[in-house]
């Protein structure tokens, strides 16, 4: 699995030297080793995550596109309210998302060219999906 960026591969191969573990990061390998494959070390630009309550999506507040690390709205849950296209890193495994917007607002994912992958509509749902292949989402 690739790192999604440059600086990530950068900071753990700079951190792995401080460590003493030089010459263990590569861009191509250990960014699903280090992180399990299963979203644990993933971000999404400019948002803070949130430990999910696990229950069911009912941590989502109106008006927000929540993206969750595991499937079935478990893990930590990234809420995006600002109608913007958010960058996504490290997202390399299942997670879930729930688009709680109101008036109709529609997000689209996209891959690593900008092209649409999918679509989600306001008031659904993804339980259980594949993140590797999306980059980035917008939110409205």
């Amino acid at each position: 699995m690739a790192f999604r960026s440059k600086a990530t591969a950068v900071t753990l191969a700079a951190l792995c030297a401080v460590a003493g573990l030089a010459g263990t990061a590569s861009a191509s390998s250990s960014g699903a080793n280090a992180c399990g494959g299963n979203n644990s070390c993933a971000t999404v630009g400019g948002v803070t995550g949130h430990a999910s309550a696990n229950n069911g999506g009912n941590d989502c507040a109106s008006g927000n596109l929540c993206l969750y690390t595991g499937a079935n709205f478990t893990g930590t849950r990234f809420d995006l309210y600002t109608c913007k296209q958010y960058s996504l890193s490290q997202w390399n495994g299942t997670g879930s998302d729930y688009n709680n917007q109101t008036g109709g607002a529609v997000a689209t994912y996209y891959g690593q060219s900008g092209n649409q992958l999918y679509t989600l509509a306001a008031g659904w749902t993804f339980p259980s999906h594949d993140f590797n292949p999306v980059w980035s989402v917008r939110n409205c």
